[in-house]
């Protein structure tokens, strides 16, 4: 068994580096995108940590002779970012042709609310599709929107969230920048806002909410993090953004920060705020106070968690996180994380299904190898 592994976007780097040790008895071969090796540090020290190197580099640029070139040594292909929508579709061109060499392929979840399985809008609906012949999920088909289309539901496998953590490598990154050198308790604030889900008035009260809770708060550390690929506040907002001796705002392209993404963050808070997003169930996991940022949004799949909607919210939950309990947010943590994942760490779930797949494949192909290949011929799309 030789596993293509490809990073194609930023986000993948946390979800596809549990995957980076060889299974037993095979190999690891590592595709990156052009874009993402030459604008993305991460990456870089992330194959480090395993002894890897990028086999081969693709872009948009490829031709279909020069993707199926990069896999056809290969009897797997494993995404993250992959589906038929344009900001993934080298991923999707990728992995057509490895179905149409007969790779079993296969797509993780990576976000929450994830474009064509516990989300749409009125930009990404139901027509959102997948060229991987196993798509796997968090929680198997529980999350998944009424609108998926069966050709969906019929590839999903539940693998659970096989990692909560980045590679420990970035832990020693962080604790070398003493960010902190007072020690203050930190609110971690992450910022979506992007996004065309978020009206102007939700924007601006997040960011006025922001700048009175750094007044009405001045014993506590507010540590802002745009998103990565976003940067809606360092970088597309501009108007007067929120000012505070107690406020940090973070840029994600600073060569520093542009390494740590939230859950190598989370250990060093108290208690964050977020838009809705993967944020929530990673501080969840972490065991901290989770509020999402509501005003006049509805993020039904949040409801576990506290919702702030007025200025009062931000004030009545950064008091409890100040002041105690304890374990102030446990219970509607507890409740999320049951809602979203089936298990935590368990990669090998994700090995275990690619095996299965293998086993299945190769009865198939014994006793009827005509279908084998037609089958793989139909799942190329």
């Amino acid at each position: 068994m030789k596993l293509a592994v490809f990073f194609h976007l930023g986000g993948d780097i946390d979800v596809l580096s549990p995957f980076l040790s060889p299974f037993p008895g095979g190999e690891i071969k590592i595709i990156v995108s052009e874009k993402l090796l030459a604008t993305n540090h991460r990456l870089s020290i992330v194959l480090d940590a395993y002894g890897l190197e990028p086999e081969e580099v693709l872009s948009h640029r490829s031709s279909r002779d020069e993707l199926r070139n990069a896999i056809s040594d290969c009897s797997h292909l494993l995404t993250s970012s992959e589906s038929n929508l344009n900001p993934h579709r080298l991923a999707f061109a990728l992995t057509q042709e490895a179905n149409h060499l007969g790779l079993l392929t296969a797509t993780l979840q990576h976000g929450v609310e994830n474009i064509g399985l516990t989300y749409f809008d009125e930009y990404q609906g139901p027509e959102v599709r997948f060229a991987s012949q196993q798509v796997l999920t968090w929680n198997g088909t529980r999350s998944l929107l009424p609108d998926v289309c069966s050709e969906t539901r019929e590839k999903v496998i539940d693998v659970g969230l096989p990692s909560a953590r980045p590679d420990p490598a970035f832990d020693e990154l962080f604790e070398a920048m003493e960010f902190n050198p007072e020690g203050r308790k930190v609110i971690g604030i992450f910022e979506n806002l992007h996004w065309t889900r978020y009206s102007d008035d939700f924007r601006r009260k997040f960011l006025d909410d922001l700048q009175q809770a750094t007044e009405l708060f001045p014993d506590l550390l507010f540590v802002t993090k745009p998103h990565h690929e976003g940067r809606w506040l360092t970088e597309r907002f501009q108007g007067d953004r929120p000012e505070n001796s107690n406020l940090l705002i973070i840029d994600p392209k600073s060569h520093e920060w542009s390494l740590l993404t939230a859950p190598t963050l989370l250990p060093s808070m108290v208690g964050v705020i977020t838009t809705p997003s993967k944020v929530a169930l990673d501080a969840s996991l972490a065991g901290l106070p989770v509020a999402i940022a509501s005003y006049d949004g509805q993020y039904a799949y949040y409801n576990d968690l506290v919702s702030l909607s007025m200025s009062n919210d931000w004030f009545e939950f950064l008091r409890k996180v100040d002041a105690g309990p304890d374990d102030f947010g446990a219970t509607q943590n507890e409740a999320f994380i049951g809602k979203t994942v089936s298990s935590v760490r368990a990669p090998q779930r994700v090995n275990d299904a690619l095996l299965k797949k293998v086993s299945q494949s190769a009865t198939i192909s014994s006793s009827r190898p005509q279908q084998r290949k037609s089958l793989a011929c139909e799942n190329g799309g």
